[in-house]
């Protein structure tokens, strides 16, 4: 009796085989590995759409530095033109 109940504590325990030679255990690690990896794609997939999203942002950040510094630039020209002093036609003929 005392071997019978020491093999039916070990069926319990999860030694028992499923078909085709794999044990419960081993078939419970099996779809954590593989349920692991599925995640693991999805997370690096997500990964890759957020490194596409930064590259997009950076462009267009570019894009906005270049379109505030010409801004600038014609800014900073027409204040230019505005304070220079006219020269009148007699100045000219002087020189």
């Amino acid at each position: 009796d005392a071997g019978t109940e020491a093999s039916d504590s070990g069926s319990a325990g999860g030694d028992s085989e499923l078909p085709g030679g794999v044990d419960a255990g081993t078939a419970v690690a099996m779809e954590e590995l593989e349920s692991a990896r599925r995640e693991n794609d999805e997370l690096n997939s997500r990964v890759e759409d957020l490194q596409d999203q930064v590259q997009t942002l950076q462009r267009l950040l570019e894009l906005k530095n270049t379109q505030l510094a010409e801004m600038q630039q014609t800014a900073g020209d027409e204040t230019a033109d505005q304070t220079a002093p006219v020269e009148s036609p007699a100045a000219d003929d002087g020189a």
